[in-house]
């Protein structure tokens, strides 16, 4: 058994709060956010909500741990909503440095919603009630899709290319709604909106009857997130 060693103890209390105060300093205004939640809501699971920890993840994993609080917010507690709300404004500081297509759009009765095109998953969107961010105009539209809906699964490239090629075709016959093909793009990892407006441009009414899956191929292609 090794004897207890009171300078190492020390040394690792030490370097765990070198640590806490590191992320206290790098993420100054969202603990600032957070200290107050965790007071209105102390003795709860959300005052011990490990956010030094998320806001350390990759920007898609953070649109990932929104959307799992978002869930938690309609499913266990309003209260998950003030969460939500730190780390929508949190994102909404890194989004503009990073590939991700998202933007404010509004639904049917002009609320403003945060829509966030996940490559390998699909459009994921948000209200934001609660929330005021910068962020541009999304672009697109609602796939009609909604959150708890969506396949968070990767798809083959060739079968998003070929269910566009016949969507484009034929949608009436093609058993996918427009929405549907929007998140297959996505989720083999092409930007979907990119996409649509290259043919929207290269093909008025995307009218690609004869078109072969070559041309589709070449459009997908260039519209590939790195």
């Amino acid at each position: 058994m090794r004897p207890y060693n009171r300078a190492e103890d020390k040394e690792v209390i030490s370097e765990e709060a070198d640590e806490e105060l590191y992320h206290r300093q790098k993420y100054a205004k969202q603990f600032e956010q957070f200290d107050k939640i965790r007071r209105e809501h102390e003795g709860s699971e959300i005052a011990e909500y490990p956010l030094e920890e998320v806001l350390d993840l990759p920007i898609n994993d953070i649109v990932k741990e929104i959307w799992n609080v978002n869930s938690l917010a309609k499913t266990d507690s309003y209260s998950w909503y003030d969460i939500k709300n730190l780390l929508i404004n949190y994102f909404s500081e890194i989004a503009p440095n990073s590939s991700l297509n998202y933007g404010i759009g509004y639904d049917d009765w002009d609320n403003e919603v945060l829509y966030i095109d996940l490559p390998n998953v699909g459009q994921i969107s948000f209200h934001l009630f609660g929330s005021e961010i910068e962020a541009p105009e999304y672009k697109n539209s609602w796939t009609g899709i909604r959150n708890e809906e969506v396949e968070d699964k990767p798809l083959n490239t060739i079968d998003a290319k070929i269910n566009l090629k016949t969507y484009l075709q034929n949608n009436s016959q093609s058993g996918f709604s427009s929405g549907e093909i929007y998140n297959m793009l996505l989720r083999a990892n092409i930007s979907a909106g990119a996409v649509l407006a290259n043919l929207k441009e290269t093909y008025p009414n995307y009218n690609l009857n004869g078109t072969d899956l070559v041309e589709i191929d070449r459009i997908c292609e260039e519209a590939k997130y790195n």
